[in-house]
């Protein structure tokens, strides 16, 4: 192994002593590092003191692992969506879909999201791929377009109208239809737009 010598250098204006092998190889530092040596440059390989952060557990209220599926099936088709209809604006990045679920839910990382702010997550992600599918190319660049607005039109009608049919006496008077299928685009658009507009009977 041959005998380790002292070295002696400067670091950051302190003394500071080094012990290195027979090949410069260092073995023990006794100061600091960015050391000028007399016999040379000095390779230093020095370890953090600060002791690793340990891992932020999860709120004992956070959301199941089957609510963490549904928003990453959310964030995925969000992502997907915005790379088809985009035209001018960048597409979203998955990272800054995930900032702005995380910014929703109130947290840091969606599987830390707590149960009382999963519903909101969802309903802003839903809103912003509404506001995609509303733009003009969505039509046609978004396979999952018509399917999108029937089922967007049924829910509403359901959830806050209270009237699974809501839509009907609309698309009966101005189309002369009995089913949202029967519909072109421009007419389940128009019909999509006015179920947005109608009120709750009991409002």
């Amino acid at each position: 192994m041959g005998k380790v010598i002292g070295l002696k250098g400067h670091a950051a204006g302190r003394d500071v002593n080094v012990e290195t092998g027979p090949t410069n190889n260092v073995t023990a530092i006794h100061g600091g590092t960015n050391i000028i040596g007399n016999h040379g440059p000095v390779n230093v390989y020095t370890k953090d003191p600060r002791p690793p952060s340990a891992p932020v557990p999860p709120p004992p209220d956070h959301i199941t692992d089957e609510q963490a599926a549904i928003l990453k099936s959310l964030h995925n088709d969000w992502v997907a969506l915005s790379e088809v209809v985009k035209t001018r604006a960048k597409p979203i990045t998955p990272q800054q879909a995930w900032i702005s679920i995380n910014h929703a839910g109130h947290c840091t990382t969606y599987k830390h999201m707590r149960q009382e702010h999963f519903d909101t997550a969802c309903a802003y992600v839903q809103k912003q791929m509404a506001i995609l599918r509303s733009g003009k190319m969505a039509r046609s660049r978004d396979p999952k377009w018509r399917a999108s607005r029937i089922g967007a039109i049924k829910a509403r009608s359901i959830n806050q109208l209270g009237d699974e049919f809501a839509y009907k006496p609309y698309i009966t008077k101005n189309f002369n239809a009995q089913s949202l299928t029967e519909l072109d685009d421009e007419q389940l658009d128009a019909t999509y737009r006015h179920v947005l507009k109608l009120k709750p009977k009991n409002f």
